[in-house]
């Protein structure tokens, strides 16, 4: 990849794990190791930094043993390791420029109500999105409703935005949470993946624990709704409101 990055609402990249970043083994032929020979997993992109060049992934944990071993390099600072700061060397393919059509109807057209929707980390392609059509059609109404089951999993949002401190104080992002009340698994942790020279290195760090999302949240001054997102209520209530809508 080059430098001088550039912003295209839901890009993605495909990523993958050198040996040399790789979880140590004794045997270096062992199946384990082999299988990232063959691994190029595909995240979208959060955000750019086209100053500096850097990509944000948010890339959620799970059991296959591309996000499970950057939730291990991750999970370094949260155990206190001496490692904790360190970078490793990944690859990175892309940007893609996936939505670029999607984008450019929804701002030529130039639509009074758009309403967007997302789910977890499907966020990281709804955000960009949204930011996109503020900046290109700032007389629109836009609202972008954001279902998480733990507050802190919306954290790594609040400084996503190059013109404001904390986006997520916008009235115009609504933020439904859940499951708060209920102990978070380690397995579904969403660990907040910031890649700096995406062709070189990669720094990691931990969202925060379930114990903690509530006084982040309260830090990062939002009040998030405790309770399910009710679609249809949603979109009845922005009819309601504009009948000419349609």
């Amino acid at each position: 990849m080059t430098s001088g990055l550039q912003r295209h609402p839901g890009s993605h990249v495909y990523v993958a794990i050198p040996s040399e970043s790789r979880p140590a083994q004794s045997r270096p032929i062992a199946t384990r190791n082999m299988a990232y020979n063959f691994i190029d997993s595909p995240f979208t992109v959060a955000a750019v930094n086209e100053a500096s060049s850097e990509l944000t992934l948010i890339v959620r944990k799970r059991n296959g043993p591309m996000t499970k071993h950057l939730g291990s390099l991750a999970a370094y600072c949260s155990r206190g390791s001496s490692r904790c700061g360190e970078t490793f060397p990944i690859r990175i393919e892309g940007p893609y420029k996936a939505a670029g059509q999607f984008n450019d109807v929804l701002v030529r057209e130039g639509f009074d109500r758009v309403l967007l929707f997302a789910g977890g980390v499907g966020a990281t392609f709804t955000f960009p999105v949204y930011q996109q059509i503020l900046r290109e059609t700032p007389q629109a109404r836009v609202d972008m409703f954001w279902a998480v089951r733990y507050a802190g999993d919306a954290a790594w949002a609040a400084t996503a935005s190059e013109t404001e401190d904390n986006v997520l104080k916008n009235e115009r992002i609504h933020i439904f949470v859940t499951r708060e009340h209920q102990a978070k698994q380690e397995e579904e942790q969403v660990e907040d993946t910031a890649i700096a020279d995406p062709s070189a290195r990669l720094e990691l760090g931990v969202a925060d624990t379930p114990r903690r999302s509530r006084n982040r949240q309260a830090l990062l001054g939002v009040r998030p709704t405790f309770q399910r997102l009710n679609l249809k209520s949603i979109v009845d209530g922005a009819f309601q409101d504009n009948p000419e809508i349609g």
